[in-house]
């Protein structure tokens, strides 16, 4: 883990909370099953001037999307299908979803913001 690019990290939160994005932040990073950075910024209640602190809770809502990316990313690293592979090959039922003449959908679809199952 290179320290230069961890250094990188709070000048961009930083940022987010000077442009009022959010009140702070606490970022926290593993690797292989280590902390190797932590950084609190910030507030936690910027009306009573609480400074964000290291094991502040937070609410998190509409984190399926990011969750089910980060998952689908790690099975196509561990070489379970590629990006670019149609999604009807591994989802039954969903080659349903394509219209007549449309394109089969792929997995990289799949982890846009704009693409979305129905029903």
């Amino acid at each position: 883990m290179s320290s230069e690019r961890l250094a990188r990290i709070a000048p961009v939160m930083q940022r987010y909370i000077d442009e009022q994005l959010g009140p702070g932040t606490v970022t926290a990073i593993m690797r292989r099953g280590k902390l190797v950075h932590l950084e609190v910024q910030g507030d936690m209640d910027v009306a009573s001037g609480t400074a964000m602190q290291r094991d502040t809770l937070f609410a998190i809502a509409s984190m399926t999307r990011p969750i089910a990316s980060a998952a689908l990313m790690m099975l196509s690293e561990e070489g379970h299908f590629q990006l670019h592979d149609p999604v009807a090959e591994k989802v039954v039922g969903s080659a349903d979803q394509n219209c007549c003449s449309a394109p089969p959908v792929v997995w990289s679809q799949r982890l846009m913001t704009t693409c979305a199952f129905s029903g």
